[in-house]
């Protein structure tokens, strides 16, 4: 996943994968009865969750990346 921050700061996170929420919103009926089934809702839920306060993150990160930092210890 990358992410372009304002100021042309761009953030990369390897190995993240993410639920896309169009093809989640169209499963057929029997497709959703098989996650609810194996308790995978809550997971899935939570998931989309985070990634809304991922992108919060990022957003408050920007603010602070208006000069990039250039050495690795400002990054985190």
């Amino acid at each position: 996943m990358r992410a372009v921050l304002d100021g042309g700061f761009s953030l990369e996170v390897s190995g993240m994968h993410r639920i896309e929420e169009k093809r989640l919103q169209t499963l057929k009926a029997d497709q959703l009865r098989t996650l609810l089934k194996k308790n995978l809702m809550a997971k899935i839920f939570s998931h989309t969750q985070s990634l809304d306060n991922f992108y919060r993150l990022l957003d408050r990160r920007s603010v602070f990346a208006a000069e990039p930092p250039t050495n690795p210890s400002e990054l985190n």
